[in-house]
């Protein structure tokens, strides 16, 4: 075989495996490039010896001709560096997406951690805004209302979709809890949003402890504590529980250096005052706060309006109808104007309205309004939120009140078994609405219908008020009437000494069912 034809054969063959091994090695490091390179010169240069024609090449350090000529195009113009370019070009392109996506990753991590910063500071403010849902005047307020009502005002604040704060806030406060980091204080504060009141009342107690103990002095720290502990008992219902939290936060606070915390611990105890009967403290101590937040935010600020309500539900308590009715009127445009028509609390104010009404025997204009409010709220949070469950109470007792007795003993009735549903059957509200059922049943003439459901409110009053609170000897008074027309003398004038004697003292001799109870003894000490 000819020398030249034996080349061109080696060179083929040379590009054959080269083919072959590129196949292998798609992306070649640096040092396989060179060899590479170098190998698939000498073959093209074996190649292009059998090619006719002289190919010469020419530059400053070279002269050559045929196949050495291919071998130095092939080698310093390399057609693989075209493939290569496009490798690395496409390299870049990858490269800088993954540097676009990490950008976008980052980005999204930012927005995650925001996010959960601005959750963690809506779970330290839920308390304070639970604290602005409590309200003495609806028959009907259970827990979960109130909390449902915190997350609105949450939603407000840290402009935040409800549903989504409900969602997210209970993972972030289990993550809260279970951090090596937290303080003691946001571990009760996580507590609370998990409702897990009886653990936060604990935690806090025990923040409060080692707040106090670090500083030797009263602080910030120790006084938001005792109030979460006190939220925490007020959840649980341990009326008393909470007013010693509050009680004790109140002497850590100075009115002078903090008027503001001082007037939102002083408003808690004067709403626990009213739950406690104790009418004349909570008028004094409401009176106080009121005139601070008048001064220091005005007198259109919801927190403002907040104590003229609680004010005005302690002088109801007391038999000021004439006042109340005054007071709810001038609350109620305010919030009209502030809030809007169908806001909870102008439905608030336009229900107590409607009860200072009735209690002054204007049962038209009351049951009006009673029923206006109903519609709203059954239309806006439907026929069993606790809400709606109080305007028909209230509507029932208008009912009762102007003769329809049937009617309301049968609503009553239907809005106790609603109750003791999705309350427990020894809830302190469901025993107000099985009150309301008992005096239904009483002026239908069905007295011993009536004694049954009043032993077992005056029982269940007994075991949570105590006996020395106005609801449980307004009871002994009804359940003194019921058993006298029983002519069950006896007991009925003992039950009518028990309700006279504190109510006298609860309630003073101007009170219009202290004066009822007055007329029932002496009618008894008479036979």
């Amino acid at each position: 075989m000819k020398p030249l034809k034996l080349a061109f054969f080696y060179g083929a063959f040379l590009i054959l495996i080269m083919l072959v091994i590129a196949v292998f090695f798609p992306r070649p490091t640096s040092f396989q490039y060179t060899v590479f390179r170098i190998v698939l010169a000498v073959a093209a240069a074996g190649v292009g010896a059998e090619i006719p024609g002289i190919l010469k090449v020419k530059c400053k350090w070279l002269n050559a001709s045929g196949a050495l000529a291919v071998f130095v195009i092939v080698y310093y113009h390399s057609p693989a560096k075209l493939v290569v370019q496009e490798e690395v070009e496409k390299l870049h392109k990858e490269l800088g997406s993954i540097k676009e996506n990490t950008g976008e990753t980052k980005n999204v991590t930012r927005e995650i951690k925001n996010q959960n910063e601005i959750l963690l500071a809506a779970i330290r403010e839920l308390p304070q805004a639970v604290a602005q849902t409590i309200r003495q005047a609806e028959s009907i307020e259970d827990e979960p209302t109130r909390i449902a009502r915190a997350y609105a005002i949450l939603e407000e604040k840290f402009k935040l979709p409800k549903e989504f704060l409900v969602k997210e806030i209970p993972i972030i406060a289990a993550q809260l809890v279970q951090r090596n980091d937290k303080s003691l204080l946001d571990s009760a504060l996580g507590l609370f949003a998990l409702k897990k009141f009886p653990d936060a009342e604990r935690a806090a107690l025990d923040a409060k402890k080692k707040s106090l103990d670090i500083a030797g002095q009263p602080v910030k720290d120790a006084i938001s504590a005792l109030e979460l502990a006190g939220l925490s008992a007020f959840a649980q219902c341990q009326y008393k529980q909470a007013m010693n939290h509050f009680r004790e936060a109140a002497i850590l606070v100075n009115k002078n250096s903090d008027p503001l915390e001082w007037a939102r611990i002083h408003h808690l105890i004067a709403i626990l005052l009213i739950e406690q009967g104790e009418y004349s403290q909570a008028v004094e101590i409401e009176k106080s706060v009121l005139n601070i937040r008048t001064q220091m935010q005005g007198s259109k600020n919801p927190e403002t309006l907040s104590s003229r309500n609680t004010l005005a539900d302690a002088m109801y308590e007391q038999g000021k109808f004439d006042e109340v009715e005054k007071e709810h009127r001038s609350i109620l445009a305010l919030r009209l104007l502030v809030l809007g028509p169908e806001h909870p609390d102008t439905l608030l104010s336009r229900n107590n309205l409607a009860c200072a009404l009735a209690s002054l025997g204007k049962y038209f204009e009351a049951e009006t309004e009673h029923l206006a409010v109903l519609s709203i709220r059954e239309r806006n949070l439907g026929p069993e939120h606790p809400d709606t469950l109080s305007s028909r109470v209230n509507l029932a007792i208008v009912m009762d009140v102007q003769g329809r007795h049937e009617e309301a003993a049968k609503e009553h009735l239907a809005i106790l078994r609603i109750l003791e549903r999705i309350l427990n059957p020894d809830n302190i509200l469901v025993l107000k609405n099985r009150f309301n059922l008992a005096v239904a049943f009483d002026e239908q003439g069905k007295s011993n219908e009536a004694e049954n459901e009043f032993r077992i409110v005056l029982a269940g009053y007994e075991r949570f008020l105590g006996t020395n609170h106005p609801l449980y000897f307004n009871c002994c008074y009804d359940l003194a009437i019921c058993l006298k027309a029983q002519n069950k003398f006896s007991e009925a004038s003992s039950l009518a000494k028990r309700a006279y004697e504190g109510l006298l003292l609860k309630l003073g001799n101007e009170n219009d069912t202290t004066k009822k109870a007055y007329i029932l003894v002496r009618e008894f000490e008479s036979k």
